[in-house]
Formats: C-alpha cells, sequence, structure tokens
C-alpha cells in the first residue's frame, strides 16, 4: 500500500504526489537548560525547573515525487503545490497514522521547481509543535468524525463534565489520556448566574468574581470570554495545564452549575486510545 498525507485538508494524492518518509522523529527534542558551576563536577541542569521538562519543535522531511510526461504539466504541478503547502501551522495527517494530527507548516520551498527539473522528486521540510493532538477531544461524542473501522470503548472520555453546589468546594478527578501536557478550555455554565467561582488544578488557582452566567477560560491563550465578551483582565490567578493521567479539579461557587473540561489530548508522538477494527 502506498501512504500519503492529507494537509490543509487536502491529500497528496490529488497533486500525484508520492511520498516517502524521509525523517519523522518519534519524540520532540527536549529543551536543556545546563550550567557549570565552581567547585562542582558535571553540569547543573535547570530543565526540570519549571515542574516538568520542556521539548521544541521537531522537524519532519519529506521526500515527494511527481511523475509528469511533459514539462508544461510539471510547471502546472509546482505552481499547485506551493499554492497548497504555503503558509501558516495547519493539520498535517498521516496515511499510516490516521488518529494523530502534527500541527506544521513548511519550512523552505524554493527549490521545488529545481528539483522536480533535475530528478524528478524534492524535499520538504515541516517544522511540528512539540505535541502531536489526537482527531478527536476530550468530549468525544457519537458522530464525530473518526476513520470507519475504528473501535470505540465504552465510555470512552466520558468524564469531561460535572455539576458543583452552592458554597461547597467540589473536587474530581479529570483522566487526560494523552502522554503529554495540554492546556485545556474550561468552560462554566451557571445554573442562574455566578458571582464569583474559583477553579484550583495541579497548583494553579484561577479566580473570576464578576457576575456571570457562562464562561471560558482558554488555558492556551490565557484568555477568558463571557457571554462573547473578553473578560480576561478580571481573572486572577494562573491558567493551569492537564498533566498526563489523573488531574484533581477543585470548584468553589456561590451558585450552582457545571463545568466542563474541553480540548485535545497531546501526545508526544501517536495518539492512543483509538485503533482500527
Amino acid at each position: 500500500m502506498m501512504y500519503g498525507f492529507t494537509y490543509r485538508g487536502r491529500h497528496s494524492s490529488e497533486f500525484g504526489l508520492l511520498m516517502n518518509t524521509k525523517d519523522r522523529p518519534v519524540m520532540p527534542p527536549m529543551r536543556k537548560e545546563k550550567a557549570t558551576a565552581m567547585y562542582r563536577d558535571g553540569d547543573v541542569d535547570y530543565s526540570n525547573s519549571g515542574g516538568r521538562i520542556y521539548y521544541d519543535d521537531r522537524i519532519v522531511k519529506l521526500t515527494l515525487t511527481v511523475i509528469k510526461p511533459e514539462l508544461r504539466q510539471t510547471h502546472d504541478t509546482v505552481s499547485k503545490i506551493v499554492s497548497w503547502l504555503s503558509g501558516w501551522y495547519d493539520e498535517l495527517i498521516f496515511d499510516d497514522m490516521p488518529y494523530t494530527v502534527w500541527l506544521a507548516r513548511p519550512e523552505d520551498l524554493g527549490s521545488i521547481e529545481a528539483s522536480l527539473h533535475r530528478i524528478g522528486k524534492f524535499t520538504v521540510q515541516f517544522r511540528c509543535k512539540p505535541f502531536n493532538r489526537d482527531i478527536v477531544g476530550f468530549g468525544f461524542e457519537v458522530g464525530s468524525i473518526i476513520p470507519v473501522g475504528t473501535e470505540i470503548p465504552i465510555n470512552y472520555r466520558s468524564n469531561t463534565a460535572i455539576s458543583f453546589s452552592i458554597g461547597t468546594e467540589v473536587e474530581y478527578n479529570f483522566n487526560n489520556v494523552g502522554d503529554a501536557p495540554t492546556h485545556p478550555i474550561i468552560s462554566i455554565v451557571a445554573d442562574s448566574h455566578i458571582s464569583n467561582i474559583q477553579i484550583r488544578l495541579n497548583g494553579c488557582i484561577l479566580t473570576y468574581d464578576k457576575s456571570f452566567s457562562e464562561i471560558s477560560f482558554d488555558c492556551s491563550s490565557w484568555r477568558a470570554m463571557s457571554g462573547g465578551i473578553e473578560v480576561t483582565s478580571a481573572v486572577s490567578g494562573d491558567y493551569p495545564e492537564l498533566i498526563p493521567g489523573e488531574n484533581k479539579i477543585a470548584i468553589t461557587a456561590d451558585n450552582s452549575g457545571k463545568i466542563t473540561i474541553d480540548g485535545y489530548p497531546q501526545y508526544l508522538y501517536g495518539a492512543g486510545g483509538l485503533t482500527n477494527a
């Protein structure tokens, strides 16, 4: 079977491309922070001083072959390929990793035409964000777009929402099925109105003390929205991230409501939990 890839919602086969993976790193490079201290052997390694290890972008290299019998067709193909690949970060999905989304952008497309004329193939480098994500989020629902024949475990990702009561601290465990940290979107819907709420997660505390009926905290961009209006300036505390495995979330509010955790599990390489039947 000849595998290809989908990028910006279009498959490589649309352009008559044959793909060969030149380099697809299974791990993002670990960010290293080291120093040398006098009268001490070895380096002082600060790479884990922030509470976890941090990673840099990885580079994926693909060799793409295009077979065209005539030079004018080659020029036309080059124009279409450059238009397709050019731009900012977008979703990259390999046929042999159908459940995994790489967030990627091409680095240098300037040599495509010369390479095609000379040897009929070219290499494209994609700069990819450190972590890959699942094709479905934490709030997985029946009807989500997944490959045909996928085995879905019963109650798969069913603990994304919980109700809480007035004035009492509610604590529950949320399971991050990924193997890398991820920044969730935390949404609150009040039964009527809430004028003070505090969320504690993995050592971070988020507090909002204005009246609202619904609010969402985007922990990746450190922004909060309520009723379609940005209210980030009224939020105090730090926006948390979910670690792999169990996460304890505590909510204290002056009225009842429901909290929902949304977002995507992140992975060091391939997504887990969903398999081909």
